[in-house]
């Protein structure tokens, strides 16, 4: 079976001299395919200098250069440091685990939306006394969202006002919500527009208050990240000019009647980001080899388990709720 090795680097404020080959680098990673991420086509035959955990310099694998060290990438691949983009604190115990994982597929940046800061900062720290390698940790605000609706009348009761959620009341509870985030140094705002991911659904936050979360939000420079899961909760999150979607399950694209606000979406820039996107490429896999890769080492046999997926039990709960 051929296999495709990558190098990750981290692109993060990483500055390019073009002039500056002539300087002795600390490492010389020699003869790679470079992907950089910006839409170019694949780079082949490069060498990429790197100096004190900078890029220096990317120049052609025949030009001589002077380094410290030297790697040879023949037959391999670089790319930039990739973004998990949702993810929820688990278990304590698994955080070593989950750390490493992430490291070792080249995942450098994790956003953690909706978690509470507090936990959110134990939990860097944590990673910080245990000296644990770990990607770059973002986080959003709490879920916004309001009494009665998505996610407390669908879970239940555990969901308490500004300790895993925030309830909006009136128009004056919405600035002091947005402070908060602020104030907590997140980088958005995560609102529940969504009205439950299966029947019996409840009524959603109205759209007035969709609005005004937005454009507080704008105000003082956050994002708005709208969590959904149906077309019209898409158009709404659209609409009111929000910076990504969070989730994706239960979203039906109609491709002759939804045509126009997917259209938007890639005007706007808009992300959309799936929840358990790489957890479902497990579920149902292209290339079930890839699965008993040596590569996969990383996992532990109780994780293993769930990828092989033996009786199928995974793959039809997941269409059923899909």
């Amino acid at each position: 079976m051929s296999r495709a090795y990558f190098f990750i680097l981290i692109f993060t404020n990483c500055f390019f001299y073009s002039d500056l080959r002539a300087q002795l680098a600390d490492l010389a990673i020699t003869n790679i395919t470079l992907i950089d991420g910006t839409g170019k086509v694949v780079q082949e035959s490069k060498t990429i200098l790197i100096k004190e955990g900078r890029f220096l310099d990317i120049i052609d694998a025949k030009e001589k250069c002077k380094a410290r060290s030297f790697v040879d990438g023949a037959g391999k691949y670089v790319i930039p440091g990739l973004f998990e983009y949702h993810v929820h604190i688990g278990p304590e115990f698994r955080w070593p685990l989950v750390m490493s994982q992430f490291i070792h597929f080249g995942i450098t940046s994790v956003l953690i939306p909706g978690t509470n800061n507090q936990k959110f900062l134990q939990f860097k720290e944590r990673i910080k006394e245990e000296n644990l390698i770990a990607p770059h940790l973002y986080h959003t605000s709490l879920m916004i969202s309001m009494e009665g609706k998505h996610p407390a009348k669908t879970y239940g009761d555990h969901y308490v006002d500004g300790v895993n959620v925030h309830y909006v009341k009136d128009e004056t509870s919405i600035e002091p919500i947005v402070s908060q985030a602020v104030k907590d140094a997140a980088i958005a705002i995560k609102v529940m527009i969504e009205d439950g991911p299966q029947p019996p659904f409840v009524t959603r936050i109205p759209e007035k208050y969709v609005f005004l979360l937005s454009a507080q939000a704008h105000i003082v420079g956050l994002d708005f990240f709208a969590h959904v899961s149906d077309m019209y909760e898409v158009r709404a999150a659209v609409n009111n000019q929000a910076d990504a979607l969070m989730h994706f399950m239960g979203v039906q694209i109609d491709w002759e009647n939804d045509l126009e606000v997917m259209q938007q979406i890639v005007d706007q820039n808009i992300s959309w980001v799936s929840t358990a996107m790489i957890g479902k490429s497990f579920f149902h896999p292209l290339h079930q080899e890839w699965l008993e890769n040596e590569h996969y080492e990383v996992f532990s046999q109780d994780q293993k388990r769930y990828f092989n997926d033996e009786d199928g039990s995974m793959k039809a709960t997941s269409t059923a709720v899909l």
